[in-house]
């Protein structure tokens, strides 16, 4: 076996580093992966379209953090949020980011709402401002989607509607319907996309919004959507409290047509937040044939990452923004200091994850015959496999299972363990030694 020392950025340079095998060494754990035992599909690893771009100096980070995200993080999944207010009259953004409306006369603004007409089945473009919208557009989405596309993957855009408060805005479906088709015919004709995904309604808790109403929201615009020749995931119920997500979604599916669109059951973890909530979610999606997903919370990490995969079985995960200038404080994988992006430290282990488990991955079976030692596996869509191993202390590790490769072993902390690069014989085994509590990383590569 050879030992190799990882730059701490991840990169893939590797420099030779000579240590004796602990191959010889007494194991104190085995882990065994099962590839032929087969769990949810990874659909992707979500931040919200939040890089700081309204603040001074965003275009000096820009460049190198949409570098990071895609390439070193591994971020593929976007949440874009669409305010009710972007159907109104004035386009309060515009406004505000021109400096001639003050920042707390805009936000006591966002989510107004102005018909654009009487007739929902009619579009008055005049109606509607998409100033905000391109904004987020054109400062995450397009340059995350073209490093994705140089890697040969897709960014996945979830569209996540918010009318917080007591706004009564769309919530008639037929107008619902009618912001959606225009938001899409509006990408459509400005970049040549549209969302793989709408989230129906963000935090329900914090509105006026009750089930029922999602359930319409859903079957409305699934149906014009699909008539106009779209058709995206629709993603609820994106509850604050997790013990609210099962209800709701009961709620959602008695509305006739609701379960043809909705395609995953998303929750946050502000509230709620049990395992026995977790394996409920679960159960309620086996039920109705969709994915979930932990879509926000801010300060959530790999730990929580663990619980959300292995429990609630999420296909997709957010911890919320991309990026901020402010304190490292759990709200954004990067926090921007001198003026450059600057991974949280958070971000180092939930990168452990994101960077080597690629979307429609698959999670495999993995168990451990200790507690001290905690796997996740997956097998990535090119068949490389991926093991993350949450340790409590030092450990001596066998695993067995793994199919015959060359694998890379990454651990964080950095000061956890060096990296080992090694070949496995078909039916062999790997033994390796790491050293301090940690999160490790073991993945095939060609």
């Amino acid at each position: 076996m050879l030992l190799l020392v990882l730059p701490s950025s991840g990169a893939h340079a590797l420099q030779q580093a000579p240590l004796a095998s602990p191959a010889a060494r007494q194991s104190t754990a085995v882990v065994t992966v099962d590839t032929a035992t087969r769990f949810q599909r990874m659909s992707g690893w979500e931040a919200n379209a939040q890089a700081g771009e309204a603040e001074p100096g965003f275009v000096g980070w820009q460049a190198e953090l949409m570098d990071l995200a895609a390439n070193d993080l591994g971020i593929n999944r976007i949440r874009v949020e669409l305010r009710s207010g972007a159907e109104h009259r004035v386009d309060h953004y515009a406004q505000f980011r021109a400096g001639t409306m003050p920042e707390p006369a805009w936000e006591a603004v966002r989510y107004a709402w102005v018909n654009d007409n009487d007739d929902p089945a009619t579009i008055n473009p005049d109606g509607f401002h998409w100033t905000a919208l391109d904004e987020h557009l054109d400062a995450t989405v397009v340059p995350l989607r073209a490093r994705l596309a140089a890697r040969g993957e897709t960014l996945y855009l979830n569209l996540n509607y918010v009318s917080f408060g007591t706004s009564t805005a769309q919530q008639d479906p037929a107008e619902y319907a009618e912001l959606m088709l225009a938001a899409f015919q509006h990408m459509q004709s400005r970049y040549g996309f549209v969302p793989d995904a709408i989230e129906v309604l963000l935090e329900p808790e914090n509105t006026a919004w009750r089930a029922p109403r999602i359930g319409q929201a859903i079957a409305a615009a699934g149906a014009r959507l699909a008539a106009a020749g779209f058709h995206p995931d629709f993603i609820a119920p994106s509850v604050m409290d997790m013990a609210n997500a099962v209800p709701y979604l009961d709620e959602i599916v008695k509305v006739p047509g609701a379960l043809t669109y909705l395609k995953e059951i998303a929750y946050h973890r502000y509230g709620g937040v049990s395992d026995a909530n977790l394996l409920a979610i679960h159960e309620r999606a086996m039920r109705y044939g969709l994915r979930t997903s932990m879509l926000e919370h801010i300060g959530s990490d790999a730990e929580d990452l663990y619980k959300d995969l292995t429990i609630a079985q999420v296909s997709a995960w957010q911890q919320y923004t991309l990026a901020y200038p402010t304190t490292d404080n759990g709200a954004q994988y990067y926090y921007i200091k001198n003026g450059r992006p600057v991974a949280g430290q958070r971000t180092e282990a939930l990168r452990q994850y994101f960077r080597h488990v690629r979307a429609g991955a698959f999670r495999v079976g993995a168990a451990s015959d200790t507690p001290r030692v905690r796997p996740v596996a997956f097998t990535n869509p090119d068949g490389r496999v991926v093991v993350v191993l949450h340790l409590e202390r030092s450990e001596v590790l066998t695993l067995k299972g793994l199919p015959a490769g060359r694998y890379y072993v990454v651990a964080v902390p950095a000061t956890a363990g060096l990296v080992y690069a090694t070949e496995i014989a078909a039916g062999g085994d790997f033994v390796f030694a790491m050293g301090l509590p940690s999160i490790v990383t073991v993945y095939q590569v060609p």
